[in-house]
């Protein structure tokens, strides 16, 4: 009886360190209208480690695109800014910063600063980001492309931050 007791026990400690240390991607499910025809609005999803040269561990990155039709009602990128943020400030993102450049969100160095913006948790500040970058499909187009990706720092990561502070 005593071996099973201390079984069940290397067990949990086994579970609690895997669920510290698994991956925490951060996937955000903001409603959207779906295409004509049923197919959904977002039709390419992304999960990646990203790493950077000057610090160890990783950040969990979730990046989502999709592309408006006629099956959605937005005439400028800030319609479609004013919808995602609605769900955003609803699940309790904050608006950061517009147009700043993010490794983990390869169109942040590629569109202008309206096209791009960033938001953060409260709780978590400068561990988790999320940015929304909307531009055009076409310079006289009316339709729009989307991305919204998640960066989420590993346990390693951020221990690693803490420490160098």
């Amino acid at each position: 009886m005593h071996f099973l007791r201390w079984l069940v026990a290397l067990f949990a400690v086994t579970f609690a360190a895997y669920l510290c240390l698994a991956p925490g991607y951060i996937e955000v499910d903001i409603p959207v209208p779906w295409h004509k025809g049923g197919s959904g609005f977002w039709l390419e999803t992304h999960r990646t480690q990203l790493t950077d040269s000057d610090v160890t561990g990783v950040m969990y990155v979730h990046r989502q695109f999709g592309f408006t039709t006629d099956a959605h009602d937005w005439k400028s990128e800030d319609d479609v800014f004013a919808h995602f943020e609605q769900h955003l400030t609803r699940l309790g993102w904050k608006f950061s910063v517009a147009g700043i450049h993010e490794g983990f969100a390869p169109e942040s160095s590629l569109l202008g600063a309206g096209n791009h913006r960033m938001y953060y948790r409260p709780d978590d500040r400068h561990r988790t980001r999320l940015t929304l970058s909307v531009w055009r499909r076409g310079a006289s187009s009316d339709y729009f492309n989307i991305a919204l990706t998640t960066a989420n720092a590993s346990l390693r990561r951020r221990i690693w931050e803490f420490l160098d502070d």
